[in-house]
């Protein structure tokens, strides 16, 4: 018992030393204007949605329904600041806001800070409208449909940070098979 309290007690004396070397990067670091992107993050690292990309729409999580999962990444602004403050991801058939596939709806961003000193979201499900509950009813799926994916941050300080990008929303399953 007297062996295993001095092990772990050298053990905890070693990792404090090794993470006291380490200076780790405070969000709000990263000397760039306030930002926003929409992507997706892996272990290999991030990939931005850009204009013209692909955007799969998968099942709903719950069985039913439409959506799509996103990663939101700030930057610009200090931790503090960006882990409390809200956003609303929508998406709009072509580029008329009237033609709105998703329900409207603010959530808690919930970020987290990176090493480059930028914050990320976890996986954001954005859910399609009741109007939308299967593939059959999103006519031109298939083959993929323009739209517009708009994302609006309501930061914790009163700021705000908006992008929209025109992309091609396509089933999951179907991109590249055409």
């Amino acid at each position: 018992m007297h062996i295993q309290s001095f092990v772990v007690a050298v053990v905890v004396v070693l990792l404090s030393g090794v993470l006291a070397a380490c200076e780790p990067t405070t969000c709000g670091d990263l000397e760039e204007d306030l930002s926003v992107a929409l992507g997706h993050a892996s272990m290999e690292g991030w990939e931005a949605i850009e204009a013209g990309s692909e955007v799969l729409v998968a099942p709903g999580s719950q069985g039913w329904g439409l959506m799509i999962e996103v990663n939101i990444r700030l930057t610009g602004l200090a931790a503090d600041v960006g882990a409390y403050s809200t956003a609303d991801v929508q998406i709009f058939r072509g580029t008329e806001e009237a033609a709105q596939l998703t329900a409207p709806g603010t959530r808690m961003l919930a970020a987290l800070c990176q090493d480059d000193g930028a914050l990320l979201s976890r996986n954001r499900r954005v859910e399609f409208s009741d109007d939308y509950t299967d593939f059959t009813m999103l006519e031109g799926i298939d083959l993929g449909i323009d739209a517009l994916l708009a994302i609006d941050v309501e930061l914790q300080d009163g700021r705000s940070v908006a992008q929209e990008l025109q992309v091609n929303l396509i089933r999951a399953g179907m991109a590249g098979v055409l």
